[in-house]
C-alpha cells in the first residue's frame, strides 16, 4: 500500500454508496478500492448481503473476516434459530418479499408471531385483497405472498393492522 500511512494508522473513506460503479459491483472500483488495504473486514451485516463493489467485490480481492459486530449478530440469530426464547415474535421488514421469502419461511414455522412491516407489507395487505394505492406491490412479490398467507400455520403471519395509505404527507 502506498498511501505513506504509518503503522497503526488507518484511512477512512467517505459514504460509498453514491460513488459510480458501486451498487453494479464494478470490478474496476472494487480493485481501486482493494489496493488501499492489506485486509477486508465487514461488520456492516445489515448489508452484508449486498454484492456491492465496497463489499462483495472488495472481499473477493482482499484476505477477508467478519467483524466483532457482526459476529455477535451471527451468533444472537443463531442462538434464536436454535434454542429460542418463547414466546418468540419476529419483526421483518424491507422492500423485497421475494428477496427474503427464506427468512419469511423460517420464521413462520419458528416464530411465535411474525410482524410483517415496511415496503414488504404491501404484498401481503394486497393478496389478502386491501387496497394498497400506488404502494410499492410488485406482481412477483404478490403472488409469494400470497402462497404463505394461503400456507401459512395459524394467524402466526400479521400484516399492518392500522396502516394509513395516502398521496402525500399534506393529507395528515
Amino acid at each position: 500500500m502506498a498511501l505513506g500511512l504509518g503503522d497503526g494508522q488507518i484511512l477512512l473513506l467517505e459514504n460509498l454508496r453514491f460513488e459510480a460503479g458501486e451498487t453494479v459491483n464494478d470490478p474496476e472500483l472494487a480493485r481501486a478500492l482493494a489496493e488501499l488495504a492489506d485486509a477486508y473486514v465487514n461488520d456492516a451485516f445489515g448489508t452484508a448481503y449486498r454484492a456491492h463493489a465496497s463489499t462483495g467485490g472488495v472481499a473477493h480481492l482482499l484476505p477477508s473476516a467478519a467483524g466483532r459486530l457482526m459476529e455477535r449478530e451471527f451468533d444472537v440469530l443463531q442462538a434464536l434459530r436454535e434454542n429460542p426464547v418463547r414466546p418468540l415474535v419476529a419483526v421483518l421488514g424491507g422492500a423485497k418479499v421475494a428477496d427474503k421469502i427464506g427468512v419469511v419461511r423460517h420464521f413462520l414455522h419458528s416464530a411465535d408471531q411474525l410482524l410483517i412491516g415496511g415496503a414488504m407489507a404491501f404484498p401481503f395487505l394486497a393478496a389478502a385483497g386491501h387496497d394498497v394505492g400506488a404502494s410499492r406491490c410488485a406482481p412477483e412479490d404478490m403472488e409469494v405472498a400470497a402462497a404463505e398467507l394461503a400456507g401459512s400455520p395459524g394467524d402466526r403471519l400479521e400484516p399492518p393492522r392500522d396502516l394509513v395509505v395516502a398521496s402525500g404527507l399534506s393529507q395528515f
